[in-house]
């Protein structure tokens, strides 16, 4: 199944940058810009494991929210199983994005059971469901992973960080935006109310 839009690609460099619009750290040499760069993607840096064990303590508790109203909960469906699991794909989105793979952009919640698909408007499980859209997802992540590394040569030579980080802002709305997409598609029809349930977007 495929999926477009027409948002447009998120572009680097392609402007000249001004000296007024060039932080001081361009008076830095070059390593020590990219010793400033890995300092501040730090900041939103969760490592995989505690990303894995955040997302399994999340959606046990919303299990038990929904058990509690008699139903039997919900399965996940990670949109590309290969994101979810210990690597370089994992370790580009986590270190280098600051995306964690386990939430809501890179995620799909099925029914158990039908009760629970007729109780939240939702949809019912379905093995056929896995990995519909793994490799596309798989391959626009390794297409935001070569701009990447283009913008942090850019970085590199320029000492734009504002820059820098408003490009990887860029990124995480495109997944954003390909999540919601693929929703649209998934839950046609359905109000599907157990995504009141994922306050983290």
């Amino acid at each position: 199944m495929n999926f477009k839009t027409n948002r447009k690609k998120p572009v680097f460099g392609r402007k000249k940058v001004s000296k007024k619009n060039i932080p001081s750290n361009t008076m830095f040499s070059k390593d020590e810009r990219l010793s400033i760069m890995k300092k501040e993607l730090k900041k939103d840096f969760v490592s995989f494991d505690d990303a894995k064990v955040r997302h399994k303590e999340l959606l046990e508790k919303i299990n038990l929210q929904i058990r509690e109203r008699g139903c039997v909960g919900i399965n996940w469906v990670p949109l590309c199983k290969t994101a979810c699991e210990k690597g370089e794909i994992s370790s580009f989105l986590l270190e280098e994005l600051g995306l964690d793979p386990f939430l809501k952009w890179n995620s799909l919640y099925f029914a158990k059971d039908e009760k629970t698909a007729f109780i939240f408007d939702t949809v019912l499980y379905e093995p056929r469901l896995e990995g519909l859209y793994n490799d596309q997802i798989l391959v626009l992540i390794k297409n935001a992973r070569d701009g990447w590394e283009k913008a942090k040569e850019q970085y590199l030579m320029t000492g734009n960080l504002r820059e820098l980080k408003t490009y990887r802002d860029v990124l995480k709305i495109q997944f954003a935006n390909i999540s919601a997409d693929v929703d649209k598609i998934i839950y046609a029809n359905k109000q599907n109310h157990i995504q009141h349930f994922f306050s983290i977007k």
